[in-house]
Parts: C-alpha cells; sequence; structure tokens
C-alpha cells in the first residue's frame, strides 16, 4: 500500500503550538484574530447555555475573573472551571506563537512574557502584529533563546503550568470546597512553586536564584 500522505493539518499545529516555526506579523495577524473570535464564541455560548446570559465582546476583553465569576453563580460554579481549563490550549498557542513573532521581528522573547499578563495580552499582541520581520542577523542571536533546551524555554514552561496548576487548585478549592485558607494561600503557592521549580531544572541544575524567580512568577502571575 503507498504511504499515507501528510494532511495539511500537521504542519499548520506545528506552526500553533511547536517552538520551531517561524511566525511572520500576516500570520500572527490572522491567526490571532481568528481565535481571539473562536475564543470568544466557545466562552459566550458556555456561558449562555449555563446561566442565560448574553456574553458582551466589551465583557470579554475585561481582565478580570470576577466578570465571569459574577455571573457564573451558585450551581453554575462549575462552568468556571469549564472556561479556565478550555482557555489553556490558548494561553500556550499565544504565547508560543508571540515568542516566534518576537524572534522574527527581532526582538528580546521575553517580551512574549507580557502575554501572561491579563490586560497586557491584547497590547503585546498588537505591538507584535505591527512590528516587521527583521534582517536574518538580527533574528538569529534570538532564535537561540527559544532553543528546546534553553533557559528561557524552561523558565517559560515552569510559569505557565504553575499558572495553570494555581487556576486550577484555586477554583477547586473556592468552588468546590469552598475553602479560603489553608488550601488556597499555603498549600497552592507552596505546589506551584515546587512543580514550576522542578520543570526549570528537569533537564539539569540552573540554580537556586533563577529556580526562585521561576517560582515567584508562577505564583504572582497566577
Amino acid at each position: 500500500m503507498p504511504e499515507a500522505q501528510a494532511t495539511p493539518a500537521a504542519p499548520l499545529l506545528g506552526r500553533l503550538f511547536g517552538l520551531n516555526a517561524p511566525i511572520d506579523r500576516r500570520f500572527y495577524l490572522r491567526v490571532g484574530v481568528a481565535l481571539t473570535a473562536l475564543k470568544y464564541g466557545v466562552d459566550a455560548a458556555v456561558i449562555k447555555l449555563v446561566s442565560g446570559h448574553t456574553w458582551t465582546p466589551l465583557e470579554y476583553l475585561s481582565p478580570a475573573l470576577t466578570t465571569r465569576s459574577q455571573i457564573l453563580q451558585g450551581d453554575a460554579g462549575w462552568a468556571l472551571i469549564l472556561l479556565v481549563i478550555l482557555s489553556l490550549p490558548f494561553l500556550w498557542i499565544g504565547l508560543s506563537m508571540s515568542l516566534r513573532r518576537a524572534v522574527d521581528a527581532g526582538v528580546n522573547p521575553l517580551i512574549a512574557l507580557l502575554f501572561l499578563i491579563p490586560g497586557f495580552n491584547y497590547l503585546t499582541m498588537l505591538a507584535l502584529a505591527i512590528v516587521p520581520t527583521a534582517p536574518h542577523a538580527e533574528r538569529a542571536p534570538k532564535a537561540a533563546m527559544i532553543a528546546p533546551q534553553s533557559r528561557l524555554i524552561a523558565a517559560l514552561l515552569g510559569v505557565v503550568v504553575g499558572v495553570s496548576l494555581a487556576l486550577a487548585v484555586t477554583l477547586f478549592s473556592t468552588l468546590v470546597l469552598g475553602e479560603y485558607g489553608l488550601m488556597l494561600f499555603v498549600v497552592t503557592p507552596a505546589l506551584v512553586g515546587v512543580c514550576s521549580g522542578w520543570l526549570y531544572n528537569r533537564s539539569g541544575d540552573r540554580g537556586g536564584i533563577g529556580t526562585a524567580v521561576v517560582a515567584l512568577l508562577a505564583v504572582m502571575l497566577a
């Protein structure tokens, strides 16, 4: 039998979720707009189905989690957990594409960290969608910063997983258990710090200072 041909979805998934394929500003803008519209549609559908509330674009753009929690109260609190879980793939796609777009623009990939901060994420995406592609000589040093075994990628992996874990545990503690004490203010930060620090050092000892910075950044962002 002839070998199966690669589907068009395979390279697209690599460009969305990977860290190797370059991202120019045209692709970044088109995909960013499409995914923002998709995520708004998903969030609006869940909120409408659960609470009957029509989720407006202005409410969607609000960075505060309380704009969602005030609507999804009582027995609908579980839907807030669902919204957070559904947002995780979009979070990674946005971060990975912002990293590669920064490299393509010849700027420090650390700017992509602003994507993780509510309120700054849209400004970051707008700026990266405007800056043109830089000459190869400017892109090459920046590309080395997002190599698979680099400190930056290890730190970002630790931060992203730590933030995701913090959100999941916090929502479970407050909405399901109704617990705002030990679980929220002691167990969650400790768990996030250990998890993010381990991921940062999983390929080798990167030092105590770097580990502490990654752990603190994950807790602060969460």
